[in-house]
């Protein structure tokens, strides 16, 4: 097995702490999802129940028609994903203690990466096209710099009877996308911000504009391309579950090594696909 070493002694002195080089963190897009699967064993069951059809009237034996409610389950498969950092106590920053800080820092890192990454996987795999040769589409990505292609996106889910009024609408967009949609005049005028974020929140606050929860994210399929593919969904229509928070263990191997690792086991689903509209942004559009 391999061991996490630092070449020979190139530092005999070290700071008391370390300054990371940057990485996404926090798992940004699992808020978004529901998370009401239940388990049984490694299998998730999301349960979604059909559209009633229409209403009935008396037939001609006055007899009022009885109906029956449909009902689906859409079955996803737990995966265990693993970070583990080991590291050889003969070497020479055995004694350090922000060696093993840099490791849980790093190893929650790459967990929270894998929940987005999951999440972003299963909506690639399936949601609802915009209409070809229009904005947004496979074929003709557009840059988001005006309040018609917004609507225009958002038009999709509304007309597919998916409710606007629940506060569970969201977006995930790339980062050339968010600074497209700051040219909009729209998007800073009180007409259509509900509320202001709240001072001092850190930077991946979400935004909500035009009844939509806003997601910036840089680990979308496509980024910095011409076909950056962003998605705008409902909450009820992506499920994402975790048998677990993510866990984290330290401890010390028989050959006098410290290892510590973390893991989660989780799985992302599209529920329903029609309440999941993809976009495809062009990341190359000029600022």
């Amino acid at each position: 097995m391999a061991v996490f070493t630092f070449d020979s002694t190139f530092r005999t002195k070290y700071s008391d702490e370390f300054r990371y080089d940057f990485e996404r963190k926090g798992a940004k897009l699992k808020m978004a999802c529901r998370t009401d699967g239940v388990v049984r064993g490694d299998t998730v069951k999301w349960d979604v129940v059909d559209p009633a059809d229409d209403a009935n009237i008396r037939g001609r034996n006055g007899m009022i028609p009885e109906s029956q409610l449909g009902y689906s389950q859409v079955t996803g498969t737990l995966t265990e994903y693993f970070k583990k950092y080991p590291i050889d106590s003969f070497d020479e920053f055995r004694g350090n203690p922000t060696v093993r800080s840099a490791m849980s820092m790093r190893g929650i890192n790459a967990i929270n990466r894998a929940i987005d990454n999951g999440i972003r996987d299963a909506m690639d795999a399936s949601a609802t096209n915009i209409t070809a040769s229009t904005d947004g589409a496979s074929n003709q990505a557009v840059a988001l710099s005006t309040l018609a292609r917004v609507d225009y996106w958002l038009s999709f889910l509304l007309e597919a009877d998916v409710p606007a009024d629940d506060g569970q609408i969201w977006a995930v967009v790339s980062v050339k996308a968010m600074l497209q949609m700051q040219k909009i005049n729209e998007f800073k005028s009180s007409d259509f911000v509900e509320y202001k974020p709240m001072p001092d929140m850190p930077s991946s606050r979400v935004l909500r504009w035009q009844g939509v929860n806003w997601l910036t994210y840089n680990g979308l399929s496509g980024k910095g391309t011409n076909s950056c593919k962003m998605y705008m969904w409902h909450q009820s229509a992506m499920g994402h579950q975790c048998t677990e928070p993510e866990a984290h263990a330290y401890y010390y191997e028989s050959q006098d090594r410290f290892e510590t690792w973390f893991k989660t086991m989780q799985v992302a689903k599209t529920v329903l696909p029609r309440g999941i509209v993809r976009f495809y942004h062009d990341d190359t559009a000029a600022l």
